[in-house]
Parts: structure tokens; C-alpha cells; sequence
């Protein structure tokens, strides 16, 4: 496989970790404490409980509340894959596609790292990415503008374009003709390489249609031997949930119709869900 920005691992960071995480876990700790206290004076004033239940419930308040706590804390962090970003918070996860970022900066203040990204259309969400070191603050902020840079460098001829788009043809007729696109006749006829469908395969940038189209087309007839896998590593840096699982049925020889439909007709990974099933806004 290609070692390109691309093709890496998609990063993953949590926001709390270090010191600053096992100083959550005592604040944690102190406060389930302090509330399991409160619930075994309140069992025993107003509840009139035995001495054993009052002790239960007061453990199953404290650890209750030291798992909230835990939860609000450390539930925080950051994925960077080959289509975008994640940015995850306890209450909300917000996806931003490189084709929106124009840009972005790191931040420190008083001593806490801030990540500001630069948007199409003027707005510079802030995303405050807690204690992590300074080293991991500024391989966060690298990797965002080396995927970014892939990503925009990434282009494919008209005629490529063409040949593995879907063009309202069914999943089944879909893959049957690109199956055979990189056979020896179709190859002098539409000029269409094994190179140019792992361009396209591997190219964030292209919709994912035309990315399902490649990939058929590289499981097909003059493909290539290790498709299956070169499939699989694109679809393990891909954030996009529905385009990864039609890659993998894809590799998988399965062809799942369902499921590419889906991905096909997705143009971009849809705003994550914020609270009560609101979309989250950058």
C-alpha cells in the first residue's frame, strides 16, 4: 500500500490524559465520595432505611456519580481520517469535510491549547482540546493540514470520472459493467487503468460513488490480486460510516447492494447529531 497522508491510520486523541486525566479520575473519586455521603445522610434522615440499605444507596449514588463525572471528563477527543474530522464532546460529536476547511491555527492560552479551523464561508469554529502536551497539540494541527493538502490534491480526469460514476444505473448493472472496465477490450476502448481506479479508490476527495465504482472495478476482471486488501486499508482511515461499510463488502467478495446504495448516494458525511438528536452545527 501507498504511504501517503491518505493512507495513514486515522489519528485518534482524547482530550484529558497524562496528569491532567488521573487528576479527573481523584476529582472524580472525591466527588462520588462526597455525594454517596449525601445519599446515606438523606436515606437515613428522610427514608428511614435500614443501615444496609442506606449504605447501598449511598454506593450506588457515589459510583454513579464518579462514572457521570468520568464520562463528562474524558468522553472529549479528536479523529483525523482521510475525508475529515471528528471533533467528539460529551454532549455532541461536530464532523468538518477537508472540502470545507480552508485553513487553521493552534492557540495557547493560559497554558490550555485551543484549535481554531477556518471554514468556507468566513466561520472559525474554536475547539478547545483540553491538556493534551504540546507535542500532541501540534501533531494534531499537522496531520488536519497534511490530509487537508492530500485531499485537495487529489483529482481525476473527466474521463475516469465518468466511467466508475454510477449514472442512475442500477447497483447490479453498476458493478456487472465496471467489473469487466479493466479487461484488455474495455481498457483500449475507455482508456481506464488499474492505476487510474486506485487514484480514484484512494482519493478523499472523490464522491463516494465514484470511489464504490473503483473499487468494484479493481474485485472485477483485470483487476488487480491484492484488491481486496488495498480496499480494506482505505476503508480503515475512512469516517465516513456508510461509504466504509459498502468498502468492506466490497473487499469481502459480498457485494452488499444495500449498503452501497447508501454510501453511493451520500455526497458528504452527514453533521454528527448533537443533543436530543439536533444536528450539531461547527
Amino acid at each position: 500500500m501507498l504511504s501517503t497522508p491518505t493512507l495513514r491510520p486515522i489519528l485518534k486523541r482524547r482530550w484529558r490524559g497524562g496528569r491532567d486525566g488521573l487528576l479527573w479520575i481523584f476529582i472524580s473519586a472525591f466527588v462520588g465520595l462526597l455525594a454517596g455521603g449525601a445519599g446515606a445522610l438523606f436515606a437515613d434522615r428522610f427514608l428511614r432505611l435500614t443501615s444496609e440499605g442506606a449504605i447501598s444507596l449511598a454506593t450506588l449514588i457515589g459510583v454513579l456519580t464518579m462514572a457521570l463525572m468520568l464520562w463528562i471528563g474524558c468522553a472529549g477527543g479528536i479523529e483525523i481520517g482521510a475525508d475529515g474530522v471528528i471533533v467528539k464532546e460529551y454532549n455532541r460529536q461536530r464532523f468538518f469535510h477537508y472540502r470545507d476547511i480552508v485553513g487553521g491555527r493552534l492557540l495557547l492560552e493560559n497554558g490550555k491549547w485551543r484549535l481554531e479551523i477556518d471554514l468556507r464561508g468566513g466561520s472559525s469554529p474554536t475547539i478547545p482540546i483540553g491538556s493534551v502536551v504540546g507535542r500532541d497539540a501540534r501533531e494534531i494541527m499537522a496531520r488536519i493540514l497534511e490530509e487537508r493538502e492530500a485531499f485537495a490534491a487529489s483529482t481525476a480526469r473527466d474521463d475516469v470520472n465518468a466511467a466508475f460514476a454510477r449514472r442512475g444505473r442500477s447497483v447490479e448493472v453498476w458493478r456487472a459493467e465496471v467489473s469487466r472496465l479493466l479487461g484488455a477490450a474495455d481498457y483500449r476502448r475507455v482508456r481506464i487503468s488499474v492505476d487510474d481506479a486506485i487514484d480514484t479508490l484512494e482519493s478523499a476527495s472523490a464522491p463516494p460513488g465514484r470511489r464504490l465504482g473503483a473499487a468494484m472495478a479493481l474485485t472485477g476482471a483485470g483487476g488487480m490480486a491484492d484488491a481486496a486488501s488495498r480496499i480494506r486499508g482505505v476503508a480503515s482511515v475512512t469516517l465516513d460510516t456508510r461509504l466504509r461499510a459498502a468498502l468492506e463488502s466490497i473487499a469481502a467478495g459480498e457485494i452488499d447492494a444495500e449498503a452501497i446504495e447508501l454510501a453511493a448516494k451520500k455526497q458528504r458525511l452527514a453533521p454528527a447529531l448533537g443533543p436530543r438528536g439536533r444536528r450539531g452545527r461547527p
